[in-house]
């Protein structure tokens, strides 16, 4: 999924998991080859749509003050 990027040890993705689907953000759909499907659900999407966009912003901040020499604005 992430091409090597990012790894996640089982026991930080088993807590994660466990914490998104206490939040309501996630939600388990069935089982296949003994692992647990997981959805996400109306009110994970919501929230990952606007962290998405508050990335974006922090992304767009970063790259105005690397081209202004450091300098920023605001």
């Amino acid at each position: 999924m992430t091409a090597g990027s990012v790894e996640i040890g089982p026991a930080t993705m088993y807590t994660t998991l466990k914490k998104l689907k206490q939040a309501g953000w996630i939600a388990g759909t069935g089982e296949e080859d003994s692992k647990i499907l997981y959805q996400i659900t109306a009110e994970g999407s919501t929230l990952l749509q606007e962290n998405f966009e508050r990335r974006i912003k922090i992304v767009e901040i970063a790259k105005q003050a690397f081209h202004s020499g450091g300098k920023l604005y605001g």
